[in-house]
């Protein structure tokens, strides 16, 4: 896995031919797959947005040293509880309006409308570009 020190990046699956893009990351945040930590293969993609610095780690020994280090312990704790609170706001985003969710993830994260383009944020969003266009100009 990944630590992006700086830029950004997003991820995202091919569903029926369409790019469903699924978070996206900015610096101090972890870029992984499940089948990273499972040593499998993903159908997720992950790609940088801009240019971009990354430490790559092993996540085996991470996870060896997290057993002998309290301080990294308590770092992979806090990357785990930090998506865990992700998964959780994505959930509570599916049972909103469209307007509804432009507006929260633009309040809780602005620097996506600087920097993702208005097509992944619609992806993310669940929406198309015309929708979200809509939704845009009627704030």
């Amino acid at each position: 896995f990944y630590l992006l020190v700086q830029g950004s990046a997003k991820s995202y699956q091919m569903k029926g031919g369409r790019m469903k893009c699924k978070w996206f990351a900015f610096e101090g945040e972890v870029l992984a797959t499940m089948g990273a930590f499972e040593d499998g293969v993903s159908d997720e993609t992950i790609e940088v947005l801009e240019d971009s610095t990354l430490i790559q780690l092993s996540s085996m020994e991470f996870a060896q040293l997290a057993e002998c280090n309290r301080e990294v312990g308590h770092l992979g704790y806090a990357w785990l509880t930090g998506h865990a609170q992700f998964l959780e706001r994505q959930v509570q985003l599916n049972d909103m309006s469209a307007h509804a969710r432009y507006k929260t993830i633009t309040e809780s994260e602005p620097q996506l409308l600087q920097r993702v383009s208005l097509s992944d944020l619609a992806s993310f969003l669940g929406m198309t570009k015309e929708t979200l266009s809509r939704v845009r100009g009627k704030i």
